[in-house]
Formats: structure tokens, C-alpha cells, sequence
């Protein structure tokens, strides 16, 4: 018999809100099962996306999600996403995957971006609604030739830009992985690895 899915305040407050200052310390992931369960639940509040600059079809079996404090961030890769579809990036924008996360923003220039720029939803805890975030991820070649991550929020002009570099981390387990670390009290360095030994760097800010 399967076991009954925790409710959702139970799942949340295992997977949200992020604080900066623990960011790099403690870093443990959460149980896969867990994360699923916390990955069903925020694809269920997103529901179909029209106005998505890159579509991205969630594997909803291979989230990841980090503790660190409390847990940072969940990311959920694309069903299509292999080694071989970033080894071969051209023009057109590949899906990567959905990043989640909340009381911190993908920091634009430095700071947090204009709040209409932000793709936000509510999600209910209990007896309160969490606002929780979703950024969409893409990857392209751009026109120098080189390929870069490409982050999108609300609509499809992309927030921003970083490079996609070969790491030396290793192979991981899930098609995405991250870990981040502290820059200062307002604001971390999110590093994902993806396949292909690939990763890619960025900058976090707390929410205005």
C-alpha cells in the first residue's frame, strides 16, 4: 500500500523558504520521495504555463532539492534533457528544467528584478498562502557562438544570461543538480550541474 502524500504545509516547510546565510553551510539533500511529492504539488499550482518563452515538459520523478538551514531551492529538470541534447545546443532555445524558490530573487544587474518581471503563485501552507516563484530555464547558443543559460520569469524576455561551462564536479545522480554558497548577508551564488558535466553559475539576491 502507498503511503499517503503529506499534506501540503508538511511538504512546504520541508522545502521552502531559503536563507542566505545557510546557503553554503550544511548543504544535505532531501529525500527523493519527498521531493517528488514537493515537485507534484508546485506543478499542480503552475498548471499549463501559455505565455512560456521555453516550454519545458517537468520530469516530475527527478527533482532536486538541497537543506541548508532549511532547504534552498527545488529544481525540476525537462523530460528531454541529456548530455546529448546540451553537447549539440544550437539557436533555437533547449529546455532545461523549473527553478523554484522564494524570500530570494534571480538577481538582475546585481539586484532583484522589477516584480512584474517575476512569475509568481500562491501556494496554500496551512492557514496561510506562500508566494513562491518559478523561473524558467533554457539553453542557446548566442550570436558569438558560445552557449549560455538563459533564466526567464513573467513573459519572454529572459532575465538573464550565463555562461554554460564544462565542470569538474563530477557526474551527478539527477540530470540537475545544484549547490550554492554565501557572497554576503544578501546574496549567494547558485551553481547547477547539469549533464554532460556541464554547470553554470548564478547570482541570487533576497527579495525587496
Amino acid at each position: 500500500m502507498n503511503s499517503p502524500i503529506p499534506s501540503l504545509p508538511i511538504v512546504l516547510a520541508a522545502l521552502f523558504p531559503i536563507l542566505l546565510p545557510h546557503l553554503a553551510a550544511g548543504q544535505e539533500s532531501v529525500p527523493l520521495e519527498q521531493a517528488q511529492k514537493g515537485a507534484q504539488l508546485l506543478a499542480e499550482a503552475a498548471g499549463r504555463i501559455a505565455d512560456a518563452a521555453v516550454t519545458v515538459d517537468a520530469n516530475l520523478e527527478k527533482p532536486f532539492a538541497v537543506k541548508g538551514g532549511s532547504v534552498a531551492l527545488l529544481v525540476i529538470p525537462d523530460k528531454a534533457l541529456t548530455a546529448e541534447k546540451l553537447g549539440g545546443v544550437g539557436t533555437t532555445m533547449t529546455p532545461v528544467g523549473q527553478l523554484w524558490m522564494t524570500e530570494v530573487n534571480v538577481a538582475v544587474n546585481g539586484h532583484s528584478p522589477a516584480k512584474d518581471n517575476l512569475r509568481f503563485y500562491n501556494v496554500k501552507a496551512g492557514d496561510n498562502d506562500m508566494r513562491v516563484q518559478l523561473y524558467l530555464v533554457g539553453a542557446i547558443k548566442n550570436a558569438a557562438g558560445q552557449v549560455e543559460l538563459v533564466v526567464y520569469g513573467q513573459g519572454r524576455e529572459p532575465l538573464v544570461h550565463v555562461p554554460l561551462e564544462k565542470s569538474s564536479a563530477g557526474a551527478k545522480e539527477m540530470p540537475i543538480e545544484f549547490a550554492g554558497r554565501k557572497n554576503d548577508e544578501t546574496s549567494g551564488t547558485l551553481t547547477l550541474f547539469l549533464p554532460g558535466q556541464y554547470q553554470a553559475e548564478i547570482l541570487l539576491v533576497k527579495a525587496e
